[in-house]
């Protein structure tokens, strides 16, 4: 069992980076620190055209050796993408969490990917700056909020749950987002 799944996963990872190597994709990256170990955690999307509809990927996980500063993660992710025979040129945007060590003005991960790749646009992860926002939220529309993410957890809390809202959303013409 752990043969096959091994194999099915060299498979669409073998699948992925082939499909990469030929198209234009976007690029999702976060940092994440877990005790004094940084690892640096990246997903793309991309048109597919084995499966003919946009997907979207785990790239890869990697440790950061050394501090996690923007030059860091760059020279990681370019390591990486150099290894598996992907452009940078390929990517057409990538999006990061905001913190100084992704869009620092001189040596952020996005400025020495835009030095590279001019032609990259980088943007701020939507999620981050809803928070950012639901931060300085204020009275009604604050305890509105409360109330959404209460029901949304509750939900997602038990696959029970899950498939009751489906269910409900279906019988509704509405679409529930896994």
């Amino acid at each position: 069992m752990k043969r096959r799944i091994n194999e099915i996963a060299h498979n669409v990872e073998k699948t992925s980076l082939s499909e990469l190597q030929c198209s234009k994709f976007s690029l999702q990256l976060d940092e994440a620190t877990f005790g004094s170990s940084s690892v640096l955690i990246a997903y793309v999307r991309y048109f597919s055209p084995s499966l003919k509809c946009v997907t979207d990927e785990f790239l890869f996980s990697k440790y950061l050796e050394g501090d996690p500063k923007g030059e860091t993660i760059f020279r990681c992710m370019e390591e990486y993408l150099q290894e598996q025979n992907i452009s940078l040129e390929n990517i057409t945007a990538v999006t990061t969490d905001g913190a100084p060590a992704m869009v620092g003005r001189y040596r952020g991960f996005a400025t020495l990917l835009k030095q590279k790749a001019p032609h990259v646009v980088a943007v701020h992860c939507v999620l981050h700056r809803n928070h950012l926002v639901a931060k300085k939220l204020r009275g009604e529309l604050h305890q509105a909020l409360m109330i959404c993410i209460r029901s949304i957890n509750k939900i997602k809390s038990r696959p029970l749950n899950c498939r009751v809202f489906a269910n409900l959303c279906e019988k509704n013409d509405e679409t529930a987002n896994q």
